[in-house]
């Protein structure tokens, strides 16, 4: 049965047939101050707290500082709500006392939405008071776009950003930019162009010839700089040094690292072990080099090779999805460290000379008798 409340004619009569309900037009419901706490319009918007509603469900309560929709449970509940004033809409969270706990605050004028905050100035704004606050923001350049970090004393901005003017995403660290990625998909660190006399280090995507180099590393001046160091929980163990012209690898060698320190002896002999080899490699058949194979060396002069002869292990295969379908053995190749072989190179020659003097010391004895 059909029953309609009209704010003018009153109660239809009720349409027995139909299942249509209760139909609500025009019809305000009040009960004590404030009036119109319910009310239903001809052209179907709804209103409380309010006799004129523009536009489907409006919810209105001034509370002193602009109208607010509160949303709640019971009495004792945490309630959100939503509050305009100011052109900021703002929604909250409240606590059983009605005080705001947190907040989303949308510029209805300038579009910016704020987290944690009811005046943000960027985009987004997310902001914690103990904290800190990131704050997403347009540039000022056509396509530009950044996001800000700060602490709770607007110190110390570090700052991810894109920007049109370069095509370059840059990352700034204390108010200062500190590396970027360039259109060509070159990372630069500590420096923003590479130019002659700025220090940083650049990371091509791409090698664009023989003398266009991958990883570049740049000090600025001639004189002695340590480029790269490495280093372990004993401190530095070795580094890379630059002249003016020239390059140093270096690796730990005070004395006073070391201990047991005896001489070289029998050096001829192990280096006469030594099978100096020409070969070119299985992937490279154009280039013939002189060298040695791991293994044999790894008999004369074990530190100088790294891994074990014939090593295997198993890895994961992967389709071209990414996943894993099963796992197969692949070689774990040997690697050797030629410079490690100088102090027994060494040895050996001084022995060879030290036998050279000798027989020279004979053969002029016997030429002077």
């Amino acid at each position: 049965m059909a029953i309609t409340l009209n704010g003018t004619t009153g109660i239809t009569t009720p349409d027995i047939t139909s299942e249509a309900g209760l139909t609500v037009d025009g019809v305000s419901f009040a009960s004590g101050a404030p009036a119109n706490t319910l009310v239903t319009t001809a052209s179907g918007n709804v209103g409380i707290g309010t006799s004129s509603p523009a536009l489907g469900l409006s919810v209105e309560k001034d509370n002193g500082s602009g109208y607010v929709a509160l949303f709640r449970k019971s009495a004792s509940d945490p309630a959100l709500t939503i509050q305009t004033t100011g052109g900021i809409t703002q929604i909250q969270g409240l606590n059983s006392a009605l005080s705001a706990v947190n907040n989303i605050a949308m510029q209805i004028s300038g579009g910016n939405v704020g987290i944690g905050t009811s005046s943000p100035s960027y985009g987004l704004t997310v902001y914690d008071s103990s904290v800190s606050t990131v704050e997403i923001e347009s540039g000022s350049d056509t396509g530009e776009s950044r996001i800000y970090f700060t602490d709770p004393t607007t110190t110390g901005i570090g700052e991810i950003g894109y920007y049109h003017n370069g095509n370059s995403m840059r990352f700034s660290v204390n108010n200062a930019e500190r590396a970027r990625i360039d259109s060509s998909g070159n990372l630069l660190v500590g420096t923003t162009t590479f130019a002659s006399g700025q220090n940083g280090v650049l990371m091509r995507g791409t090698s664009g010839g023989a003398t266009d180099e991958v990883l570049q590393v740049r000090t600025s001046g001639t004189g002695n700089k340590f480029n790269t160091g490495f280093y372990n929980d004993n401190g530095r163990v070795g580094s890379i040094t630059t002249g003016a012209s020239s390059t140093s690898y270096n690796t730990s060698s005070d004395y006073r690292l070391k201990e047991n320190v005896v001489g070289v002896t029998g050096a001829s002999a192990r280096v006469q072990q030594l099978n100096p080899v020409r070969f070119n490699f299985i992937a490279d058949p154009n280039t013939t080099v002189d060298g040695f194979l791991a293994h044999e060396v790894q008999d004369v002069v074990p530190e100088a090779i790294t891994g074990t002869k014939d090593a295997t292990e198993m890895v994961d295969v992967h389709d071209e999805d990414g996943n894993v379908t099963g796992q197969e053995e692949r070689p774990v190749y040997q690697g050797i460290d030629q410079s490690k072989l100088v102090p027994l190179l060494t040895a050996a020659l001084q022995e060879a000379l030290t036998k050279i003097e000798t027989l020279e010391a004979r053969v002029a004895a016997l030429e002077a008798a």
